[in-house]
């Protein structure tokens, strides 16, 4: 079975024939999704009277959960008094730009992440993946999410790693109005005269939000 993220849910039924099971045993029974690795997303218990036959729903919401930013192959364990009596698999398949989960602010999507020479009003102006030691270089993204209604607090924060291994920081906290359901921020380079032993070479960046990374991107600097 193949689900996309576009789906709001997965529901599996399962009849089991429940006569391989003592009578002690017919009353637990217990549902476990998991994730592409392995680990554990979410279990369901229900305790149930004594039956030859058990029929399960397991129900597992897609848009709008973690479950949304978790593409892969996903494993459902159904199991009476802690004996395995049915599984399931199904696919999530990744939908439009690649998604990560910020407990703060819920499911994240990436719309627009470059590097410029400049930025006007946190729009990038005159995109480049190259720069020449001593100009500017600003990082931009663009991210969004569902609208919550209530005002939010997160901390921002780019990291920029050198080609020689130093690793420069730009940070603030920042509130989201409860209408808003994206942001858009550029911010420029620190200077690193005198904190970079090499600047030339290719950089790394990152954008996170509550210390989650949200964002990776790149840029070559020449001398």
């Amino acid at each position: 079975m193949c689900y996309s993220f576009a789906s709001s849910c997965f529901c599996r039924r399962l009849q089991v024939d429940n006569r391989p099971f003592s009578s002690a045993e017919r009353y637990l029974q217990n549902g476990t999704a998991l994730v592409p690795d392995g680990s554990v997303y979410a279990t369901s218990a229900l305790r149930a009277p004594e039956a030859r036959y058990y029929r399960f729903r397991f129900r597992l919401r897609i848009r709008g959960s973690r479950a949304e930013t978790l593409p892969g192959d996903w494993g459902v364990r159904i199991l009476i008094n802690e004996r395995l009596a049915g599984s399931a698999k199904f696919t999530l398949q990744l939908v439009g730009d690649p998604k990560v989960w910020v407990p703060a602010l819920g499911v994240v999507e990436v719309t627009r992440m470059v590097t410029a020479n400049g930025a006007r009003g946190n729009e990038p102006v005159g995109e480049a993946s190259e720069f020449k030691v001593g100009e500017t270089v600003y990082s931009c993204v663009r991210f969004e999410f569902s609208s919550s209604g209530e005002e939010r607090s997160v901390h921002y924060k780019w990291q920029w790693t050198a080609p020689s291994g130093e690793r420069l920081e730009r940070a603030r906290r920042g509130v989201i109005r409860g209408d808003w359901s994206s942001v858009r921020w550029c911010t420029p380079l620190p200077s690193f005269q005198g904190r970079v032993q090499n600047p030339v070479g290719m950089w790394q960046g990152e954008f996170l939000i509550d210390d989650v990374v949200v964002a990776r991107f790149q840029f070559n600097m020449v001398p």
